[in-house]
Order: C-alpha cells, then sequence, then structure tokens
C-alpha cells in the first residue's frame, strides 16, 4: 500500500473542511422572477422587501417555487403542505390561496405570482410579456 505524503494529507483535509463550510453558510433560496423564499431561514421576500406569510401559506410557496412550471392541484396542495388526506371539497386551499396572493401582489404592487388554472388547480403564474 502507497502512503501519501503529508502535504497531500493536509491539502485535503483543507479542502473538505472548506467544503463543509460552503455547505453549511450557503443559503438555499429558490426564486422566482423577483420574489425569493429563503429555506433555511424560511422568509420570504418581493423586490427585496419581507413578506410576513403563516406557515401553511409558506408551505404552499415553497411546494409552488420547487416546481414553477407545474400545475398542482387543490388535492395535491393539500395533501402535501397540510400533510393529511383530502377527504371533501371544501374552501380551505382556496382561502390560504387568496391570502397568499393578496400578501404576493401587495408587495409588488398588484402584480400576480399565482395563477389559476381553470378545472385543474394552480402554478406560479408565467412573467408577462
Amino acid at each position: 500500500a502507497s502512503e501519501r505524503p503529508e502535504a497531500v494529507d493536509g491539502a485535503l483535509e483543507s479542502a473538505e473542511r472548506d467544503i463543509r463550510h460552503c455547505r453549511r453558510s450557503k443559503s438555499r433560496i429558490l426564486s422566482y422572477r423577483d420574489m425569493e423564499l429563503n429555506l433555511d431561514t424560511r422568509e420570504v421576500t418581493v423586490r427585496g422587501a419581507q413578506v410576513e406569510l403563516t406557515s401553511i401559506e409558506y408551505g404552499i410557496l415553497e411546494l409552488l417555487l420547487k416546481s414553477p412550471s407545474k400545475v398542482f392541484s387543490k388535492i395535491s396542495i393539500f395533501e402535501s403542505v397540510w400533510g393529511e388526506t383530502y377527504f371533501s371539497e371544501d374552501n380551505t386551499v382556496n382561502v390560504h390561496m387568496s391570502n397568499l396572493r393578496a400578501k404576493l401582489r401587495s408587495a409588488a404592487d398588484g402584480e400576480n405570482y399565482i395563477q389559476t388554472v381553470w378545472g385543474q388547480g394552480y402554478r406560479l403564474a408565467p412573467e408577462a410579456a
């Protein structure tokens, strides 16, 4: 078995330490247009201004941001965010979605970030041309 020189071992240890530090210190951020969601601090900003969201609103937005072009049904949103089986047709998802939209619109001078796809569900709104 060949032995590595101490200098190589030292350099490898230093590089591994740097990689671990970068992984810890680098924030995980989901962004879409001028909106950012920080997965580590759970903060949401629109145009640089912080937007206060409930944990449910945050969960919905995180779900949408993780798959920006996907259309999510009310059932899939409910089961993903609440972690429970969706049993009946009620307004739970609609109410939270309405509140989330209003908060984002307020921070963005009326711009819409969430689009309703009639008969299917919700997705992030495509950027206006």
